[in-house]
């Protein structure tokens, strides 16, 4: 019986990453994800700093941009366009429940919320749903935009010193245990679309 590799995915990935056009696409899923998919950016910013290690901190940069971009533009669907993009992009990903104790949230944390959800991947909601709900209660802009960029700018530039300094331990533990981590981004990604998509 032939035994099934992760190597050649693994491999093909690392290779995207490190070609030219990437960072572009880290841009488009980094200004996507905060207005319309619950995809972190996280999951392509990260195999391309293993891949170009010098590039860390210009791709947390790219990654940080685009997510304030597409966090704006969340916003401006929430306050705009509520009743028919939002409420479809909310109803598709089955999210009512969730909108509302964010939208309600504001009037009790204010910019924590922001902050907090935008600067923790972990957290099994999308943090469209906070962009969303920012807009459609009149957040302040100005504080809005300032904890989006603290929250992403800060998450993304960590990990880019984390992966900077240590990625080679990093990119050997990988390739050393690759079935290992494979399952259990597999197990994170289930888990993540339970919560998300159910």
């Amino acid at each position: 019986m032939t035994k099934l590799s992760l190597r050649p995915l693994y491999d093909w990935v690392v290779k995207q990453a490190a070609k030219r056009h990437a960072p572009y696409l880290l841009f488009l899923v980094a200004l996507i994800e905060p207005c319309m998919l619950p995809l972190p950016p996280d999951a392509l910013l990260i195999p391309m700093i293993i891949a170009k290690r010098k590039r860390a901190f210009k791709l947390a940069v790219i990654c940080t941009a685009g997510s304030i971009i597409g966090s704006f533009i969340g916003y401006g669907i929430g306050a705009l366009a509520i009743a028919t993009v939002g409420k479809w992009l909310i109803t598709t990903y089955n999210h009512q429940d969730a909108f509302e104790h964010f939208r309600y949230s504001f009037h009790k944390w204010g910019m924590l919320v922001i902050i907090v959800k935008g600067s923790i991947p972990v957290i099994p909601v999308p943090f469209f749903l906070v962009t969303l709900a920012s807009g459609f209660v009149h957040f302040d802009i100005p504080e809005f935009l300032f904890a989006v960029t603290l929250a992403r700018g800060s998450r993304f530039a960590v990990e880019a010193a984390l992966l900077h300094r240590y990625g080679e331990p990093i990119r050997v533990f990988i390739e050393r245990y690759l079935s290992w981590v494979a399952a259990a981004i597999i197990a994170g990604v289930a888990i993540w679309v339970y919560f998300v998509v159910r």
